[in-house]
Parts: structure tokens; C-alpha cells; sequence
């Protein structure tokens, strides 16, 4: 179900003129006041670190969960966010954060590849412990999860990869059934910092291109086998401004949310 299907769905919105996107406009509309607090579980990550210079630059207080802390490297935004020290799977180590009533959202944008135990314990297991640490926490209202495009490879691909983001999908919907925004992004690309070091990776040299190429095959979209290998790229700093406006705590936006409809959201929130 996209975004404007979960939205039409709602009994709290009603289409008011230019059709489904009036709709989209009116779910962020009630949405956008920026006093809440942002929690991101694995914040000092290519996405999570995103994320939260995007609140920072939005007025939105953020703060960041890692098992490292602040990254080592130095930026301005920096000094805005509350760094803090714990691990996702031992929420004894971070829950008490909660009982003070500052955040009103959870981001999980844990993600990360390897052998298959790992990729299910950090695409799955720890963005479903975020999830229900968040629901046990009576000032968190929204959840929103970074998960992945659904390319319908053959199961044995990145098995721990897909199969650990679609169980936090379903964790996120059960512990926020009306709350939880899962975004589904294909590729994403910016610039990639490698932890404790100096090196950056521009993976814009090769996202941007490949972007627009595929934006050109949107037709092919339909076809059952080729329609969803065809997921255009999307920009870090998109994906992390749709991630914002999703949490605000007012927001109305929730269910699975494509490619397509992630810059869509993006748009209505940066306005």
C-alpha cells in the first residue's frame, strides 16, 4: 500500500481538491510544528548522521543513539545534537532516556551488511528492539523506520539483509499500527564518511546519473520481474528531510512508503 492509499484509507483526512496529492499536503499540514523531539537510533551512520543535521537545520530537537557516540570527525551541526553511548540490543542502556518525556518520535535507520546472522541482527533485531522500547514509552507517538526497497530478488540474495528489514517493518506496524511510517528507499547515495577516519566516499558521482537514468524507465515500472529493479537512487539529504516531516508527531503519514512518494514527502517538508 503507498502512502496515498494509507492516506485515503484515514478517517482523520479528507480529499480537499487536486486529487491524491491534496491529500498528502493536508496529512503534513497539521503536522508541521517543529517543538518535538527526535530520537534516532543509530544516528552517527551514513543515514542516521543525515537525519539528524536535517533536524538540526529544521529547529527540531534530535538526539542519537550509537555504541560509539559523536563521530569523530567535526562539522558545525554537530554541537546540536545529544550525542549518546548505548546499544540498541541491551535497551537497559539507553530506555531511561525515555521516561523524561523529550521525544515524541523514534527514527530506527540502523543498517548494515555482512554474513547473514549479522545482517538479521542489525537490519532486524536491533531496529525492532527501537521499536518496542519507543511503544513502552508513553511520550513517544511516532515511529519511523529506514527500510529497503522491495527488488524481489531470489531469497538466498543479502538473505539477512532483506529478511531482517521486512521483520522491523512488521514490528514497526505492530508496536505503531496507526504511527509507524516505513520508508523503502532503493540505493541511496551522498557522501559516505568512514568512521574514524579522514576518507569520505562520493557516492553521488554514481547515484545522481543512475538516478535520472532510471527516472527516464518509470514506464517499465509495471512489469512484474523488471518493474522493481528499476528503483531510482535517491539522495541522502531527500531521504532524510521525508524522515523528519514523517516524525513530527502530528503527522498523519504512515503505512509503507515507496520511492516515488519518499521525495513527494520530502517536498511537502521542506515548505
Amino acid at each position: 500500500m503507498t502512502i496515498i492509499m494509507a492516506l485515503l484509507a484515514s478517517r482523520r483526512i479528507s480529499c480537499i481538491g487536486g486529487g491524491p496529492t491534496a491529500v498528502l499536503v493536508r496529512a503534513l499540514s497539521s503536522g508541521t510544528s517543529l517543538n518535538e523531539g527526535i530520537f534516532v537510533v543509530g544516528g552517527n551512520g551514513f543515514v542516521g548522521g543525515a537525519i539528524c543535521k536535517k533536524a538540526v537545520e529544521m529547529g527540531v530537537r534530535v538526539a542519537s543513539l550509537s555504541r560509539s557516540g559523536r563521530p569523530s570527525r567535526n562539522e558545525d551541526w554537530m554541537d546540536s545534537v545529544d550525542w549518546r553511548v548505548g546499544d540498541a540490543l541491551n535497551p537497559q542502556t539507553w530506555e531511561e532516556e525515555f521516561k523524561r518525556g523529550e521525544y515524541t518520535s523514534v527514527v530506527g535507520s540502523i543498517g548494515a551488511f555482512g554474513s547473514d546472522e549479522f545482517m538479521e541482527r542489525m537490519n532486524g533485531d536491533c531496529n525492532i528492539s527501537a521499536a518496542e522500547v519507543a511503544k513502552r514509552s508513553d511520550s513517544v507517538k511516532r515511529f519511523v523506520f529506514i527500510s529497503v526497497h522491495q527488488y524481489n530478488f531470489p531469497s538466498f540474495v543479502l538473505r539477512g539483509y532483506f529478511n531482517g528489514k521486512r521483520r522491523a517493518e512488521k514490528a514497526a506496524m505492530d508496536c505503531f499500527p496507526e504511527a509507524a511510517a516505513i520508508l523503502q528507499p532503493g540505493m541511496i547515495y551522498g557522501t559516505r564518511h568512514v568512521p574514524d577516519s579522514s576518507t569520505s566516499i562520493p557516492l553521488n558521482y554514481i547515484g545522481v546519473p543512475l538516478e535520472t537514468v532510471l527516472e527516464t524507465a518509470a514506464p517499465l515500472a509495471g512489469f512484474p520481474v523488471l518493474g522493481p529493479l528499476l528503483a531510482p537512487p535517491i539522495s541522502v539529504d531527500v531521504l532524510a528531510e521525508a524522515v523528519v516531516g514523517a516524525a513530527s508527531p502530528n503527522s498523519k503519514v504512515h503505512g509503507i512508503i515507496p520511492v516515488s512518494d519518499i521525495k513527494k514527502l520530502a517536498q511537502i517538508s521542506a515548505r
